[in-house]
């Protein structure tokens, strides 16, 4: 097993749950207190269905968008030499190599 590997996991874990699992809980619990119908009438409003159908068109477009531009410069960082392409293959891989914000 690698040193420090179940330290990092543990991190990891609860990282996880204070920034996930903890929230949805929460939110589980918050609408299980008002109640089924109370819940339905919240979730069946037109502003909320409007605001949760926002969301979700923008995510699909996002995705569009990330597809399209980015098999575009995966493309051309592959295929191609020129002048600063190690920067921009630098600044790509910059956030998998920065720690996660706290």
């Amino acid at each position: 097993m690698l040193p420090g590997f179940k330290l990092s996991l543990g991190l990891t874990v609860l990282c996880l749950s204070l920034l996930v699992v903890l929230p949805f809980a929460m939110m589980a619990v918050k609408a299980g207190e008002i109640g089924w119908t109370a819940f339905w009438q919240t979730i069946s409003e037109p502003n909320v269905l409007a605001a949760v159908w926002l969301s979700l068109k923008m995510s699909f477009y996002a995705m569009l968008t990330n597809i399209v531009f980015g098999t575009l410069v995966a493309w051309v960082l592959v295929r191609y030499e020129f002048p600063g392409r190690n920067l921009a293959n630098a600044l790509v891989d910059l956030p998998f190599a920065l720690p996660p914000p706290p």
